[in-house]
């Protein structure tokens, strides 16, 4: 299937589901609600996911590697990036073990652009507080 093909499909349950004002067999009131329920249920947003799994098969990448795999939408593997962790929709499991170190992230002043900086105690939330020593204001 192709992304046109894709998204004309998409288009055409839009369509069916606004003007039936019906979605998965129950009848909504208008149209407008049933195109909600039609987007909180993720079909949509699926048909796209399972697009981009059949697309990195074509390009040689091993389907045992695409997590979740083709057809399944969970669970979602949670990544850590160097300021958050988010779960992916789509992942493609590495040949060897990525390192899970944790990297020294340089927090640069908004003041004056100086990457000298010491810790300040913690903020109300947990997180650490900075202080720039060129400066001496609080990030």
């Amino acid at each position: 299937m192709t992304i046109k093909q894709v998204l004309r499909k998409i288009k055409r349950e839009f369509d069916a589901t606004i003007t039936m004002a019906q979605f998965n067999g129950k009848l909504y009131y208008n149209g407008n609600s049933a195109k909600e329920a039609l987007i909180r249920s993720q079909r949509i947003i699926n048909y796209i996911h399972n697009f981009v799994k059949n697309e990195f098969v074509k390009t040689v990448v091993n389907k045992e590697k695409i997590y979740p795999s083709i057809g399944k939408t969970i669970p979602e593997i949670k990544l850590n990036g160097f300021l958050k962790s988010k779960n992916q929709d789509i992942v493609i499991i590495p040949d060897k073990n990525i390192s899970t170190r944790k990297v020294p992230m340089k927090i640069c002043c908004p003041e004056c652009g100086s990457k000298k900086n010491k810790k300040n105690g913690h903020i109300p939330n947990g997180k650490q507080n900075h202080r720039c020593k060129s400066v001496d204001v609080s990030l």
